[in-house]
């Protein structure tokens, strides 16, 4: 389970925490015209995300933080549809306070929803590998004293047959000794 949690959390770690910023300002040069569509970056900074998205889901093991990941999915999905909305409105013409509307209450807001996701998703798979490593240490520490009371017994068993054992066959050598 720690394994796992580890490997999710790097994976996660993947995710561009300048996601918000350059998917922003990249949608911005998209409506100001600076850049054509086909010039953008948009398309590979989500498919970015939605591949760091779908590796971490892979290899989560844990449940509960599961829905961030779901979560995060759909808003990649909404910037996608807020992506194209721009395009369409771009290739339509003399939409720009549309396309600044876009990008001010939908865009903006939405890529800050998925880098806090992902912060979120991260936070709570540290809570867990923490919450792990304790159990782990634990079960070394019952290990350990599980060790030390065998190895005490076994002292105990070894001590008491390299007394007995040779009192008891040197016994009857010594009254037979006597004897004679």
């Amino acid at each position: 389970r720690y394994e796992e949690m580890i490997h999710s959390a790097t994976v996660a770690s993947q995710f561009s925490l300048s996601f918000k910023e350059d998917f922003d300002f990249e949608s911005y040069l998209l409506i100001v015209e600076n850049k054509t569509p086909e010039e953008s970056n948009l398309d590979a900074l989500l498919g970015e995300a939605n591949r760091v998205v779908r590796e971490v889901e892979e290899s989560a093991g844990n449940v509960r933080n599961s829905s961030h990941l779901k979560s995060a999915k759909k808003y990649l999905q909404q910037l996608e549809v807020y992506k194209n909305r721009l395009i369409e409105n771009i290739q339509a013409g003399d939409r720009y306070d549309q396309n600044l509307e876009i990008l001010e209450n939908d865009i903006k807001i939405v890529t800050g929803l998925v880098r806090d996701t992902m912060v979120e998703y991260s936070y709570y798979e540290i809570q867990g590998m923490q919450e792990a490593r304790k159990e782990n240490q634990r079960a070394y520490n019952r290990a350990i004293s599980i060790f030390l009371v065998l190895f005490a017994v076994m002292v105990v068993i070894i001590v008491v047959m390299f007394i007995f054992i040779p009192r008891r066959i040197s016994r009857p050598i010594t009254i037979l000794s006597e004897v004679t």
